[in-house]
């Protein structure tokens, strides 16, 4: 089978990037597989891609003059409307000259749903026959009124598969679609890590892992760490990742006085060995499409809390069995960037428990270890390769 998956940076660091190179590397055991990145934002790519599998880049934004221009002023709009029609006319040609390619294709997907309703139109323009297969990397309740109303229109007449990641977004997708017939599907993201299964609890550092920015919350994680370490003032905080809040962050730990305790640390492509030198993984997200970085964690035997983001924690963290979930007083009003300071106070006060309970961390990471019997890469690919075969597309 000949299948390509389109998606927006796939050099990027990220979940959903991860999730694309492992299922491009394992359904290219007996496929072939192509990859069209809309973005270019890396020299290499983040995580490690067959080298039979060919990246096509439709754009090259790593030398954009407006992210030299520090102040917002007329020069700094005049660059980007001047880069935003480069952007646009390059980005349609490449796209058109790959239209030969995605005719001869079988299956085509769609990493994210807006790099899906980007391309949309052509795909029906240009009658592209393949199985559309469109993953939710978010959900329902993060896309605006325009897309979702772009969704709506366009997937009911195209989309044969969509693959959510939980039975709440299963839910809400069905109602958002109503008497539409796409053929919603439940499958996990496979992990994309070799587990080792330890974690030093005698380290007392505190670990969460992500992008930089507001949907991650890790200003309320630093927040919740200035509690604790008036109660606990030997153990660490550390932030792996990168982005456009790194700044923020810092400026935070300063506002906290928690220079040298709370730390920014930049992102690491060794996840396996940050998990096994540290003791609790926090996630205080407020929204995930699917928490990859949670489950790795677990994975590695590591004791976890994580806020009830939206949306499917709790098919991932079972409260107070594998880890503990700190349930929000509005996740609504969360999710929209307001936090209440029993938020705050109840995320501090379930990981002094857990600083404070050394028993009960390592009772939660051996449990935790157990989510790998339901995320394993090839159990993940065997439900792929049989949603494929029931599309009829096997040559």
């Amino acid at each position: 089978m000949h299948i390509i998956i389109i998606d927006e940076s796939v050099d990027k660091m990220g979940g959903v990037e991860r999730t694309i190179c492992t299922l491009a590397n394992k359904l290219n055991e007996n496929n072939t597989v192509e990859i069209i990145s809309k973005y270019k934002s890396r020299n290499n790519t983040f995580y490690k891609y067959n080298n039979d599998i060919k990246i096509d880049y439709l754009y090259d934004n790593r030398q954009q003059k407006s992210k030299k221009i520090k102040n917002k002023n007329i020069k700094y709009y005049y660059c980007r409307i001047f880069e935003k029609i480069k952007e646009y006319s390059c980005i349609k040609l490449k796209f058109k000259k790959n239209l030969p390619k995605l005719k001869k294709a079988d299956i085509i997907i769609f990493g994210r749903v807006f790099i899906a309703i980007d391309f949309m139109k052509a795909i029906i323009k240009n009658n592209i026959n393949a199985q559309i297969i469109v993953r939710d990397a978010i959900h329902l309740k993060f896309y605006n009124n325009k897309v979702k109303r772009k969704m709506y229109q366009l997937f009911p007449k195209t989309v044969n598969d969509f693959i959510v990641s939980s039975d709440e977004s299963i839910k809400a997708y069905n109602e958002f679609f109503k008497d539409s017939k796409i053929n919603m599907v439940k499958i996990y993201n496979p992990i994309g890590i070799e587990p080792i299964q330890k974690f030093n609890f005698k380290q007392k550092t505190i670990i969460s892992i992500g992008r930089f920015d507001s949907q991650k919350g890790f200003e309320v994680l630093i927040e919740a760490f200035s509690k604790i370490h008036i109660m606990h003032d030997d153990w660490k905080l550390k932030i792996y990742g990168d982005g456009e809040y790194k700044d923020i962050l810092r400026k935070k730990i300063e506002q906290m006085n928690l220079n040298g305790d709370a730390i920014i640390e930049t992102s690491t492509k060794n996840v396996v060995k940050t998990f096994n030198e540290s003791s609790i993984f926090v996630m205080p997200s407020r929204y995930e499409g699917y928490a990859n970085v949670l489950v790795e964690a677990m994975a590695c035997g590591m004791p976890c809390v994580s806020y009830n983001w939206l949306m499917g924690v709790e098919e991932i963290i079972e409260d107070n069995k594998n880890g503990f979930i700190v349930k929000l007083k509005d996740r609504e009003k969360y999710f929209n960037g307001e936090v209440y300071d029993e938020d705050v106070e109840n995320l501090a006060n379930r990981i002094n428990y857990m600083i404070e309970n050394e028993d009960v961390c390592k009772k939660m990471g051996e449990e935790a270890k157990k989510i790998i019997e339901t995320r394993k890469a090839d159990m993940i690919i065997d439900k792929w390769i049989k949603l494929i075969q029931k599309g009829g597309i096997i040559r």
